[in-house]
């Protein structure tokens, strides 16, 4: 229950934030497939990095966290 509320919670928050910025003349856009694939390439090097550190225990925890 408390996941469930947390989650509504954040999306109201973001949903009232972004309408806030857009109020005071902020230009609010997706990001485009190039900004994403480049965010992609350092998220993937940043968690090999971790994983070599981490080890055999903090590949365990992420392989849970990304079934």
């Amino acid at each position: 229950d408390a996941e469930a509320r947390g989650w509504a919670s954040s999306k109201a928050k973001n949903t009232e934030y972004i309408e806030l910025l857009k109020k005071n003349g902020m230009t609010i856009q997706a990001p485009t497939a190039q900004l994403k694939a480049d965010m992609k390439k350092v998220g993937d090097t940043m968690l090999k990095e971790w994983l070599d550190k981490a080890g055999a225990e903090g590949k365990a925890l992420v392989d849970a966290f990304q079934k």
